[in-house]
C-alpha cells in the first residue's frame, strides 16, 4: 500500500470509467498477477443477471495473460455462484462483507498470490477501494453502472483517471 493511501482509505490508486477499460497491460504494469471483482454495478446492473456488453471478451482477455481472477462481492451467495457458473467457474467469495478485508485474504490465499499483487475492481469507495486498501492490494474504483449519486458526485478526488489502459 503507498504512502496516499495509508493515510487516507478511501483514496483509489486508479479510477477507470469501466472495468473493460483495464487491460492485462495495465494489471501487470500496476504489479498485479491477479484481479478481484465485485459484481453489482461492476459486471452486471444491481438486480439484473445479465452481464453488461464486453464483460465476456475482457475476461477471455485477462485470462489469455495468464491473470488470475476472482469474484469479491457483498452479493448473497446464490447470486455470486450463478455469475461464476456464467462466467466459466470463476472462484468466488459472497459474501464478502467489505469494507471488511478479511474477504481479500481469503482471495488472496484462493489465488496463492500476496495480496500486493491483487488487484481489486469496484464501484464503491466505501467497500471495494477501502477493503482493498486496508489489506494493501491496488484499488481501483469504477464509475457504477447504474446511476448513482457517487457517479455524479464523487466522494474522493482520484490520484489518476484513465479511460483506457493499454
Amino acid at each position: 500500500m503507498n504512502d496516499r493511501n495509508k493515510e487516507n482509505l478511501k483514496l483509489p490508486d486508479y479510477s477507470f470509467e469501466k472495468i473493460t477499460d483495464i487491460t492485462p497491460g495495465f494489471v501487470r504494469r500496476a504489479g498485479a498477477n491477479a484481479v478481484a471483482f465485485d459484481l453489482d454495478n461492476t459486471v452486471t446492473h444491481y438486480g439484473s443477471l445479465r452481464l453488461e456488453p464486453g464483460i465476456d471478451k475482457w475476461l477471455e482477455s485477462m485470462r489469455a495473460a495468464g491473470i488470475k481472477l476472482i469474484i469479491v462481492s457483498n452479493t448473497i451467495t446464490p447470486r455470486a455462484y450463478w455469475f461464476s457458473k456464467k462466467m466459466n467457474s470463476i472462484p468466488f467469495i459472497a459474501p464478502a462483507f467489505k469494507p471488511s478485508s478479511i474477504s481479500l485474504k481469503l482471495a488472496s490465499k484462493m489465488l496463492g498470490e500476496a495480496p500486493e499483487n491483487i488487484l481489486m475492481v469496484g464501484d464503491k469507495v466505501s467497500t471495494d477501494v477501502k477493503a482493498a486498501n486496508k489489506i494493501g492490494a491496488t484499488s481501483v474504483k469504477i464509475v457504477p453502472l447504474t446511476k448513482r449519486r457517487n457517479a455524479a458526485m464523487p466522494e474522493y478526488a482520484p490520484y489518476m483517471t484513465l479511460s483506457r489502459a493499454d
